[in-house]
């Protein structure tokens, strides 16, 4: 359902855990942006990333969980304007900055990869995105942590 400008797609999480801080979070950026979010459950990552190549051509991307960077690269080639990927994995950052598919970008300014868990710290998510005011926010977080599904 579209509700603002911005779409937001989110896939299914694997934590409740905090979940409400991130949303409250991404509804501080919808008030920012003077926008209500569009929010796009889809059933796996594959759907999810599909929908995030859709939406990507001339976006400003904020994609929260952006891991190895390989729907990083994806929304790159689709057209991206610029990404800033978030992650709180060291591991998969180092990846990511050492990928032959994103090292150009990196090089060229449409990709910045910065170490943040979303979960944990939401007022620095708020601070990422009033940093480079999205036009597409992508949350993809929860990954291998063992939390609960929702």
């Amino acid at each position: 359902r579209r509700l603002g400008r911005a779409p937001w797609f989110v896939p299914p999480l694997s934590s409740s855990t905090n979940l409400m801080t991130v949303r409250l979070a991404l509804d501080h950026l919808a008030h920012e942006a003077g926008s209500v979010p569009m929010l796009l459950v889809v059933p796996e990552t594959p759907a999810f990333r599909c929908r995030a190549r859709e939406a990507a051509a001339g976006a400003i991307v904020l994609e929260v969980g952006c891991s190895y960077g390989e729907a990083t690269a994806s929304l790159l080639a689709a057209g991206a304007a610029s990404v800033l990927g978030l992650d709180s994995s060291i591991e998969c950052l180092r990846s990511a900055r050492g990928s032959e598919r994103l090292a150009p970008h990196l090089s060229t300014g449409r990709l910045s990869l910065r170490l943040l868990d979303a979960l944990r710290y939401p007022a620095q998510l708020q601070a990422a995105a009033q940093s480079v005011r999205p036009s597409v926010v992508l949350l993809d977080i929860g990954g291998g942590r063992g939390l609960p599904p929702v």
